[in-house]
């Protein structure tokens, strides 16, 4: 809280009086943030406009693309409760009726809510891969370091940049990962 309040060119003390303690503070964080991921696409598959595992799908990439460009979120909400977060609790309620319109049971719901929010979250983390994070130190010839070459030129093919090229590497194992689950779950 102390280096918040110094960010902030305030006392902490003055910023108690208007956060109770530092999870109120991440709450507020964490809701700024969640506000920005696109739920609109969820509320659309409750109206009937969009299915709901295309409704699923565009949410899960609006919410990878968020956390990707907040990584320290990630923790926060792994491990803070949603009170104080209403924009947050907005996302999950649309998000629990939605997977539930995909016809799924009612105890599995929430399980499957964590099961794509892991892949969501594991995505996020590895938009910041470096393009070669599986380039091994071993022979050219092991099968890692084959299987990474034929893996990586898939992207080179597409882009000469290598910041691009390793976004688009992201982007692929995030589909794959989405559309296998999405079959698998929905």
């Amino acid at each position: 809280m102390s280096a918040v309040a110094r960010s902030m060119k305030v006392s902490t003390a003055a910023l108690y009086n208007h956060i109770s303690n530092k999870e109120e503070l991440l709450a507020l964080v964490q809701d700024d943030i969640i506000a920005k991921v696109d739920i609109s696409v969820l509320q659309g598959a409750l109206a009937g406009e969009i299915s709901a595992v295309d409704a699923l799908r565009q949410w899960a990439w609006s919410y990878r693309d968020i956390l990707a460009a907040n990584i320290p979120l990630i923790r926060v909400i792994t491990q803070l409760p949603l009170y104080g977060s209403p924009q947050t609790i907005a996302m999950y309620e649309a998000l629990v009726q939605v997977i539930s319109l995909a016809g799924v049971p009612e105890r599995d719901v929430i399980t499957r809510l964590v099961a794509i929010e892991a892949l969501v979250f594991g995505s996020a983390y590895d938009v910041h891969a470096p393009l070669n994070i599986f380039a091994s130190p071993g022979p050219e010839d092991s099968a890692l370091n084959k299987m990474n070459s034929i893996y990586l030129a898939q992207f080179r093919e597409q882009s000469s940049n290598e910041k691009e090229q390793a976004r688009l590497r992201a982007d692929r194992s995030f589909e794959a990962g989405l559309e296998a689950l999405i079959q698998t779950l929905l």
